[in-house]
């Protein structure tokens, strides 16, 4: 698999990471209630077709609260926050989208949220018939180190935590040997 690192779009400050292609996009949406934070991935992944926007809702455990498929980003957006509403969340108000800090960044931040989180993305290219992927890492000053594996598909591949970077990237690498995919750094 051939290893491609998302930088930001042209615009600046800008909200997305993107592969040259625009074939893999990310953004990701910070909300605080009035008890905690939730981010919320936005990714745009071209290979699934009609529905292309996979987004999903994380709280601060990394746990996933609720995911959406839909053809463009604001449908996939409502279905989220109708979610959050099911489940009792209410965003205060408090919304913001990250950002890189000008084009070719390969980094979205939130430093002055309650988090300081940071989001990088590379999209795993295979060389045959496999699946691509989308690999999301996430910084929280709070928590540590999340890596979220997506596949073009539409599912999640893998999501792990660990205290360091090279801690949650082990155990994502674990998992995806476990299922027979081996990542190229």
């Amino acid at each position: 698999m051939d290893a491609i690192t998302l930088l930001a779009e042209s615009a600046t400050p800008s909200l997305h990471l993107q592969t040259e292609d625009g074939r893999f996009r990310l953004g990701v949406r910070v909300y605080d209630d009035y008890q905690d934070t939730y981010v919320h991935v936005r990714a745009y992944l071209r290979d699934l077709g009609e529905r292309p926007h996979f987004h999903l809702l994380l709280d601060r455990d990394a746990g996933v609260y609720a995911t959406a498929l839909a053809g463009n980003d604001e449908d996939a957006s409502k279905r989220i926050r109708e979610r959050m509403g099911e489940a009792a969340i209410k965003p205060d108000g408090d919304e913001r989208d990250m950002a890189a800090g000008g084009p070719g960044v390969s980094q979205l931040e939130d430093e002055d949220g309650p988090w300081g989180l940071s989001v990088r993305a590379r999209a795993h290219i295979p060389l045959d018939d496999e699946e691509s992927l989308l690999r999301v890492r996430l910084f929280a000053r709070d928590f540590g180190h999340t890596e979220l594996v997506l596949a073009s598909c539409g599912r999640i591949v893998s999501l792990t935590s660990g205290k360091t970077d090279k801690e949650a990237y082990s155990r994502t690498r674990g998992e995806l040997s476990r299922r027979g995919i081996e990542l190229e750094d």
